[in-house]
């Protein structure tokens, strides 16, 4: 992965994001001498795509089992406890 300060990227710009897109080579970067933003290949942004949806997918799983194991009052009943009624 290579590390490139940010105002390089001005005058370079399509240089940049041609070698990032066939390549494949990830680039980060650099702006005040940390590290900024990054440039990755599509096939990386599909992948942390795909990722996160299969995450929020077993975050979804876990909800439903643990609703489906509590115990559901209605909105009358949680009014009265939470003292709204």
């Amino acid at each position: 992965m290579q590390n490139i300060d940010f105002t390089d990227v001005r005058g370079h710009l399509t240089e940049i994001s041609n070698q990032v897109a066939y390549t494949k080579e990830r680039m980060v970067l650099n702006k005040h001498g940390k590290e900024f933003i990054a440039l990755v290949p599509m096939d990386d942004l599909h992948l942390l795509e795909a990722l996160e949806e299969k995450l929020d997918l077993a975050d979804y799983r876990k909800a439903l089992k643990n609703l489906a194991q509590e115990e559901l009052v209605s909105l009358e009943e949680a009014k009265v406890e939470l003292g709204l009624k």
